[in-house]
């Protein structure tokens, strides 16, 4: 009669094991899943703010460009009377390129900024689903 309880607490103790440790595998695969789609994100988020850091260079350059127009503007309307009215037209429109410019550099600054709070969102998302993984095997560890 013993043998038989105690061959029963041994398979019963057998199930409880083998349950536990398919709950930690499939909880560690689905862990794994989301932390690929996390850097799969990651990596969206690092493209597009290469693609954001690009266009604010090229707004930069532009400004730049425009304050260069600009500045060749003045220097031609003070030495030629007649070239003065060409000059002033000139520097009207490095003026409206250098605010599009700015506005511009604006908006990339403003969306670098945003994809750079996302990448902390994620890098903080990730510290804790690993600290969660860790838990589960500590845990599942214990229990096993």
């Amino acid at each position: 009669m013993q043998i038989g309880l105690l061959t029963i607490a041994a398979v019963v103790l057998a199930i409880i094991a083998s349950t536990v440790a398919i709950v930690a595998i499939l909880r560690a695969r689905d862990l794994r899943q989301s932390l690929d789609n996390n850097e799969a994100e990651s990596e969206a988020a690092k493209l597009a703010l290469n693609a954001v850091q690009a266009k604010f260079t090229t707004a930069l350059s532009d400004c730049t460009e425009a304050h260069t127009l600009r500045n060749q503007s003045d220097a031609q309307s003070e030495s030629l009377r007649v070239e003065r009215d060409q000059a002033r037209q000139a520097q009207r429109a490095a003026e409206t390129a250098r605010t599009e410019a700015e506005r511009n550099a604006a908006l990339a600054a403003q969306a670098r900024d945003e994809i750079q709070k996302r990448m902390e969102d994620w890098e903080a998302a990730k510290a804790e689903h690993m600290k969660n993984a860790q838990a589960a095997t500590v845990a599942t560890a214990h229990e096993v």
